[in-house]
């Protein structure tokens, strides 16, 4: 490798990866709750090393205060195609809009 090659890791592969993963393209957002022995880059959604992201601590904690929230008030039903095409750019994203209907939960104080 000459001077200013740069490296990227395929975040998008390295994270649905067969060999550190059980059903990989399987959403399954629990099996991150833990470290349960994968390699230290199995999974790097903040980048990793001396530069990894600085907000990472203040964005999963924000993250999961927020999605605690939401998800106590509301129950998501996807609209749109479950299986988009995908475009590989800085970050993977699906090719069209994501579309979500959200449904209020009934509230039991109201009833």
């Amino acid at each position: 490798m000459s001077g200013g090659t740069t490296l990227v890791l395929p975040q998008c592969a390295v994270h649905r990866d067969p060999r550190w993963w059980d059903d990989p393209e399987t959403f399954r957002p629990e099996r991150f709750a833990s470290n349960a022995g994968w390699p230290e880059y199995a999974y790097f959604p903040f980048g990793g090393g001396p530069r990894h992201c600085i907000g990472m601590r203040f964005a999963r904690m924000e993250m999961k205060t927020v999605l605690a929230t939401i998800l106590s008030e509301y129950t998501f039903e996807l609209s749109s195609d479950p299986d988009p095409d995908l475009i590989a750019s800085t970050n993977l994203k699906p090719d069209e809009p994501i579309r979500v209907k959200l449904h209020e939960h009934a509230n039991e104080a109201a009833q």
